[in-house]
């Protein structure tokens, strides 16, 4: 997942329409995509961002143009399973629900530091 979060403009269908602009302007495309939750606003008259984290997923970005991109909710991209396992690290508790709501299927990673993707 490519990690971004932005504005959904239209919804057609299984089909919606986000962000008013490019996202990386690749053209027709297959990136996983999901609903997410924005944990905080950073506020900068240089550059203001949201910090987020994955919450379900959404189907596929399908296309990524000059002026939106489009989801299609009916879309699954392709994914390659990734096992990770981190050794002499204690995540806090707000890292663990990150990582497991990035994995959704994994264990706990309070109980044991171990995620799977599938």
């Amino acid at each position: 997942m490519v990690p971004n979060s932005g504005t959904v403009i239209s919804v057609h269908g299984h089909k919606l329409v986000a962000f008013g602009h490019p996202m990386m302007q690749s053209g027709v495309t297959a990136l996983p995509a999901c609903t997410g939750k924005v944990l905080w606003f950073l506020a900068s008259d240089m550059r203001s961002f949201k910090i987020g984290e994955p919450e379900k997923p959404l189907g596929a970005l399908v296309n990524d143009r000059l002026a939106a991109i489009v989801v299609d909710e009916n879309v699954k991209a392709p994914v390659i399973p990734v096992t990770m396992h981190i050794k002499g690290w204690k995540p806090s508790a707000p890292a663990a629900r990150l990582l497991r709501s990035a994995g959704r299927g994994g264990r706990d990673l309070r109980r044991g530091v171990h995620a799977r993707r599938r």
